[in-house]
């Protein structure tokens, strides 16, 4: 009976002690081999070159950057440019700045991000192994990563807006928010990201997309104008009388899950319902983007020609969930058109 052969990984880690053990965590069960190490942005650039790795491990805060980012988000960027490979950050386990900085990273072409494997966690040390190899497997493409235009028109009596995403989601989902600016509906936002990240991941797009971004309470009214991202490991539902509610059941693969809050969009919301679902592994999202589009409302799903990871939305497309399948652009003027009153 054959095996498969081990999944091939570059760890790029300026500390010596932290990239021993990332090292020795990942070579720990014989699945993962470690083909090569580098300590700043050149060898980093160099070994991917070199080695063609399914996978890279990458630190944030590299030495021998030419740029004025971070070193890790300038060998994100150029490693996506050259040689596109699945890029796992790994940051540490702090709230504000770095967290901040790996959803930078993230936006610039990273497929995902992890906090670092403490000695002796066990537990964490297995999800930064088995994320390896999920990952490993994922096909990566080149493409440009332009900043979306911001629209000036202010409408009102719109609808309600839920937008889906997985993995490559956060500069998806940038992109199509930014479009929305000046929009007078609720954005309802589901992206799967580590626990740890929730909160700075809100804040980014609030930086970015210049929207007010928040992640709500349970029973919360949905304000028009604001983009609600939902909480840690807890769904997030379209509740009667445009409430809000959390609700950490069923525990589902995916929590939040993209499915149950589309489905309650389109139950509460009907054809006034507006749903999209971005970029992302498996098919999360596509049964509720087809519950929007048999209540009457308007579905989009990306395109596989611009998504990085084209499971959601093929899924949602090959169920006939989506009634337009565009660039992201394209998505988020749609949206906005559509909540003004147009087609």
């Amino acid at each position: 009976m054959s095996t498969a052969p081990p999944t091939r990984v570059v760890v790029v880690e300026d500390s010596p002690v932290q990239r021993a053990h990332i090292v020795a965590v990942l070579q720990a069960t014989g699945q993962i081999t470690v083909v090569a190490e580098a300590a700043d942005v050149p060898g980093a650039l160099e070994a991917v070159r070199t080695h063609r790795p399914q996978l890279v491990t990458m630190d944030l805060e590299l030495p021998g950057g030419i740029t004025s980012e971070l070193g890790g988000v300038e060998a994100i960027r150029t490693i996506m440019a050259e040689r596109p490979t699945p890029i796992l950050v790994l940051s540490v386990h702090t709230p504000s700045r770095e967290s901040g900085e790996a959803l930078v990273a993230l936006d610039a072409g990273a497929i995902d991000v992890l906090p670092k494997a403490s000695a002796g966690d066990g537990a964490a040390a297995e999800t930064l192994r088995r994320r390896v190899r999920v990952l490993s497997g994922v096909p990566m493409v080149r493409r440009p990563r332009a900043t979306a235009p911001v629209p000036t028109a202010r409408v009102t009596d719109l609808p309600v807006i839920a937008l889906a995403a997985s993995t490559g989601g956060p500069g998806a989902l940038r992109t199509v928010v930014a479009e929305l600016r000046g929009v007078g509906a609720p954005v309802l936002v589901v992206q799967h990201i580590h626990a740890e990240f929730v909160e700075s991941f809100a804040r980014w797009l609030q930086e970015t997309t210049l929207m007010p971004v928040t992640v709500p309470g349970h029973r919360e009214a949905a304000r028009p104008g604001v983009v609600y991202v939902a909480p840690a490991d807890t769904h997030l539902r379209l509740g009667p009388g445009r409430t809000l509610e959390l609700d950490p059941e069923p525990e589902l693969l995916s929590r939040p899950s993209a499915d149950e809050l589309l489905s309650s969009v389109a139950a509460h919301a009907g054809p006034a319902a507006v749903g999209a679902v971005l970029t992302g592994m498996g098919d999360d999202g596509a049964r509720g983007l087809l519950a929007i589009r048999q209540a009457g409302g308007r579905t989009f799903a990306q395109d596989g020609e611009s998504a990085t990871v084209d499971g959601m939305p093929r899924a949602a497309r090959d169920l006939g969930a989506a009634e337009r399948v565009m660039g992201l652009e394209q998505i988020g003027r749609s949206i906005a058109a559509i909540a003004a009153g147009g087609r």
